[in-house]
């Protein structure tokens, strides 16, 4: 599977940087997921954006990266844990355990806020751990 130019830009990539020459400067005719995880040049979260795709993942694999991304990033807010960052954790927790249908509301939810708080918020090292998560995935996947 390879993400090119015309796939990329039906996203709707933020203009500028990502307009259509800089997609094609970066992708070429495509490349890979896991060659889109080494692509120095483009920041991590962007990495990230481009990868997170039912494209790219099953919905359930997308859940369960969620749900880890989640439970990665609880520690941050430990210290001012409070009654909305308990129903996250739990969330987070359901979510893992049941990523198939009973808990996709969970998961989403989760997702949602991992989302806001780790692109957001999260230091760098974070995102470098979510993007190698990333990684391991995409390659569990390749030996299906």
């Amino acid at each position: 599977m390879k993400l090119t130019v015309e796939l990329v830009l039906s996203w709707h990539p933020c203009c500028p940087p990502y307009d259509e020459q800089r997609l094609r400067e970066l992708l070429g005719d495509g490349r890979t997921p896991l060659e889109i995880c080494d692509l120095k040049e483009v920041p991590i979260v962007d990495r990230l954006w481009a990868l997170l795709r039912e494209e790219v993942f099953s919905k359930k694999d997308l859940q369960l990266l969620a749900c880890d991304f989640a439970e990665q990033i609880l520690p941050l807010f430990e210290p001012e844990r409070d009654a909305a960052t308990a129903t996250f954790a739990s969330a987070a927790a359901v979510g893992a355990r049941y990523a198939a249908a009973a808990a996709v509301l969970a998961a989403r939810y989760a997702a949602a806020l991992q989302y806001d708080a780790s692109w957001n918020f999260a230091p760098e090292e974070i995102t470098r751990k979510q993007l190698a998560m990333v990684r391991a995935r995409l390659g569990e996947k390749k030996d299906e």
